[in-house]
């Protein structure tokens, strides 16, 4: 073999090497926009198993009206709107989801005084109470 065979040879391999690294680079980024795209599909998936599990839970999850009585008949005593609203809170019911929550919870007194067992006491702030039938 003579040495410009060798020369021959030498830019050859050369060449092969760069369309190698260039291959690699290409393979590389590939990888690493493959290894985002698991990523965020795994993400999405345990937040699609965490969304259903929570909704599974919401579905059993007691109301603003059960909870406010249950609040009203463990307490068994006069509370006003904002007491209520803070024994929900302290319950760790999610009022966040609401974005008048005292608003709602007063409405909800409002009508649970009307149809319900649960007594508006006069005064400012009014109180409320769960009316304990007697026989």
């Amino acid at each position: 073999m003579s040495v410009a065979d060798y020369k021959r040879a030498l830019q050859a391999a050369q060449r092969e090497l760069q369309q190698a690294v260039g291959q690699r680079d290409q393979l590389n980024l590939r990888i690493v926009q493959l290894h985002q795209t698991i990523r965020g599909l795994s993400v999405r998936c345990a937040m699609e198993e965490r969304n259903q599990a929570v909704h599974r839970a919401e579905s059993c999850a007691p109301t603003v009206t059960e909870m406010i009585r249950a609040i009203l008949r463990m307490n068994q005593r006069p509370m006003s709107t904002a007491e209520v609203r803070d024994a929900l809170w302290a319950s760790g019911f999610d009022l966040g989801q609401y974005s008048n929550p005292l608003g709602l919870i007063g409405t909800t007194l409002e009508r649970m005084a009307a149809t319900e067992d649960v007594i508006k006491l006069p005064g400012r702030p009014a109180n409320y109470q769960w009316f304990e039938w007697r026989d």
